[in-house]
């Protein structure tokens, strides 16, 4: 069946330290109406953005333990009733797979902002050393550690297929 482009995220580091959202290709489940097309795409970048570390898997597991616990909380120790107890603790599973996801994303961020300076100090000094610039990206790709250098692969491997380097990086 035909498949329809949706985006995933592209970290993007800026002068300020802030980090910025760009789209690459990717595709959804064929047959997918508008809106779950949107929801999934908008998915997809949640958890880009959380660097694929965490899946569906992981929120659904954290969000029925959430559920269950809040549920029981509620009912037994508070003394509602059932329907009030469920949706209590439906709320509190939405809740918690949202803050996982949350966390999951700060600290891919903050991992990445660390390693950023290091990666872009290494590349000025291949290049003021008389590297090429694509040598020198290359270099920081096996060099940095985790995410900034798999970052630094995917632009390689953009630029490789012919995309212009400022706008792989």
């Amino acid at each position: 069946g035909a498949r329809s482009p949706v985006a995933q995220l592209r970290l993007e580091a800026r002068g300020s330290g802030a980090l910025a959202m760009r789209a690459l290709p990717q595709t959804v489940l064929p047959g997918a109406g508008p809106i779950q097309s949107r929801l999934q795409a908008r998915f997809e970048l949640e958890l880009a953005a959380a660097g694929n570390r965490i899946g569906p898997v992981h929120l659904i597991v954290a969000g029925l333990v959430a559920m269950l616990l809040a549920s029981g909380f509620v009912s037994n120790l508070l003394g509602f009733g059932p329907i009030t107890s469920f949706f209590l603790g439906l709320l509190a599973g939405l809740g918690a797979a949202a803050l996982m996801l949350r966390w999951a994303q700060q600290r891919y961020r903050r991992k990445f902002l660390d390693f950023l300076p290091d990666a872009v100090d290494m590349v000025a000094r291949g290049v003021k050393a008389g590297l090429m610039p694509m040598d020198s990206l290359r270099f920081v790709a096996s060099e940095i550690p985790e995410p900034v250098g798999s970052e630094f692969q995917k632009a390689l491997r953009e630029m490789d297929l012919g995309v212009e380097m400022t706008e792989a990086l």
